[in-house]
């Protein structure tokens, strides 16, 4: 069993347009199998952080996959790598000991 984490940071693109969805999913083997979203639908714009967590029975020939979608009305999204202290967007593991 391992605890997979997957977050995104998305961003208008500093405009403060509405946004629309946004979406983080996590892919095993090419199969979607958890999927965390929002409706970000005013006008605050860069301060949206969306994921999740979720314990997972792995084996050792599977793969991950961390894919994010984002929509706005106009100008160009982006989904934020870090800030000046952090890293804002990513998906970490670790594996669970079981007793």
């Amino acid at each position: 069993k391992y605890m997979i984490n997957c977050f995104a940071h998305m961003s208008d693109g500093g405009a403060g347009t509405n946004l629309g969805d946004g979406l983080v999913s996590l892919f095993v083997n090419t199969v979607e199998t958890c999927k965390w979203g929002i409706e970000m639908n005013d006008t605050i714009g860069d301060k949206y952080r969306v994921g999740g967590s979720v314990i997972l029975d792995l084996g050792a020939t599977d793969y991950l996959q961390m894919k994010c979608y984002i929509e706005v009305s106009s100008t160009t999204p982006y989904i934020r790598q870090e800030d000046a202290t952090l890293r804002t967007t990513y998906m970490s593991g670790m594996k669970l000991i079981e007793a």
